[in-house]
């Protein structure tokens, strides 16, 4: 584990994060890697916002969870805590599991500044995995590389137009432009794989258009807890979603 003086180094000369959020950073890429090099690896599809920005694009915000979705039926709590409990700074103290999903609402740990923290593992355990899953290399800023198995980018994409239907969050509105920025995906295609995910209710245009004028002076409130390094102009992004087709799903 890095010392508290080698983090605040590599932060400085890095993404310059707060240093507790730097923290949490590294520490996510610890239980992560831990993960990734257990049996329980090949059980799972790492996917959302912390796949995104260190498997698919570079580390344009911080991301403060885990979340995977289960590609096996016969899965277990008890495999996910030999894992955790396998190293002396994590803690398990508040999960819960149901038929649709698995998580960790608080996994304490002891990282480089010495205060007890925590951060959050989700685990989804209904919806299908439609694409072959892709291994890539997690990065970091915490001299930590290494392989884990990621959904496709196309699905993550597909779940975030979901997200942006569902719920007026800025992060999710900036996600999808980097990703059709950098990847220039099919969106018929995503659309496609929308309609094959879980439908909680309607996904449509209107309801995306809708939630993007929502957002608004919680979009200021988000960035002060997500860290954006790469500001995007609004204009962009309503160009975007102009040129999304009229749709509706459910």
């Amino acid at each position: 584990m890095l010392s508290r003086q080698q983090l605040e180094i590599l932060n400085r000369k890095t993404i310059r994060y707060p240093l507790q959020i730097a923290e949490k950073d590294y520490m996510l890429a610890l239980v992560l890697q831990l993960i990734s090099q257990s049996p329980l690896s090949k059980k799972l599809a790492f996917k959302g916002g912390t796949a995104l920005h260190h498997c698919y694009l570079e580390q344009s915000r911080f991301s403060e969870d885990l979340d995977f979705s289960s590609i096996q039926q016969s899965f277990s709590f008890e495999e996910v805590l030999k894992v955790l409990s396998s190293v002396d700074y994590l803690t398990i103290k508040k999960h819960y599991q149901s038929v649709a999903t698995m998580k960790i609402e608080r996994l304490l740990y002891s990282g480089p500044i010495g205060f007890p923290n925590s951060l959050k593992l989700d685990i989804d355990l209904y919806q299908e995995v439609l694409l072959p899953v892709q291994e890539m290399v997690y990065r970091t800023s915490w001299g930590i590389e290494f392989p884990v198995r990621v959904m496709d980018i196309r699905e993550i994409c597909a779940e975030k137009i979901r997200a942006m239907s569902d719920r007026a969050r800025y992060r999710d509105f900036f996600d999808v432009y980097l990703i059709q920025k950098t990847y220039k995906l099919e969106l018929q295609e995503i659309l496609d794989y929308v309609s094959q995910k879980e439908i909680r209710k309607p996904i449509t245009k209107a309801s995306i258009l809708r939630n993007w004028n929502m957002i608004g002076e919680q979009k200021e409130i988000e960035k002060q807890a997500i860290f954006y390094s790469q500001p995007i102009d609004d204009s962009l992004i309503e160009e975007m979603l102009k040129g999304f087709p009229s749709f509706e799903i459910g």
